[in-house]
């Protein structure tokens, strides 16, 4: 009886992790408030650090989005993208599901896609109030500290997350499955060598 080998599945994040939105709503926030706040300054989730409210942060997002959707780059090299594919089976993976105005951007990052060449990607909208933790995948790109800290306490094994070295996140320690690395390119390059049987380079 043949065997077919299952390709293991990846959660790769959009914002702030192959899409650097966080530039384009800072110098969005800069210009609505005479500001000179820098990607260091945010050092909490929420964005409170740059004295930006949730309502601001909301429609701040969705603007960034929709109406400025060719300035915001790509953090990923593709080809790293398109060589890890050849052992995974690689999602995007997004919480706009259910979420007041973030499920009004699905079109803008859509378009976004087509314009970097990744249109071909799977796009998947999870439940903004759920942890992508319950998620089926084996392994997670992402930057958000509350996933770092529900995988690290999770009795789920074999899940691993790469957490994006973020200001906002540098509480969350390493542990058993969750490793920090500095952007998405260095968890695909990872990845790739995981899946080639070499250990997995030491993050510098």
């Amino acid at each position: 009886m043949i065997r077919v080998a299952i390709r293991k599945r990846v959660a790769l994040d959009v914002d702030f992790t192959v899409a650097d939105i966080g530039s384009v709503m800072l110098r969005l926030h800069n210009m609505s408030v005479s500001g000179s706040y820098k990607t260091d300054d945010i050092v909490d989730w929420h964005w409170e650090s740059v004295n930006m409210t949730s309502e601001q942060f909301v429609d701040t997002y969705v603007k960034a989005w929709n109406e400025h959707t060719r300035d915001i780059p790509i953090t990923m090299d593709v080809s790293l993208l398109r060589s890890a594919q050849q052992f995974y089976d690689i999602e995007l993976v997004t919480s706009r599901k259910n979420s007041k105005g973030f499920e009004d951007t699905v079109d803008a990052l859509k378009e976004w896609m087509k314009l970097n060449g990744i249109g071909d990607v799977p796009l998947v909208l999870s439940n903004a109030h759920e942890h992508k933790s319950s998620l089926d995948y084996d392994f997670f790109v992402d930057d958000s500290p509350a996933l770092a800290r529900a995988m690290s306490e999770s009795a789920e094994k074999g899940k691993v997350l790469f957490v994006i070295d973020a200001p906002y996140n540098r509480d969350v320690k390493d542990s058993e499955n969750v490793l920090r690395v500095r952007n998405a390119n260095d968890a695909l390059i990872r990845l790739a060598a995981m899946a080639n049987g070499r250990s997995v380079p030491e993050h510098e």
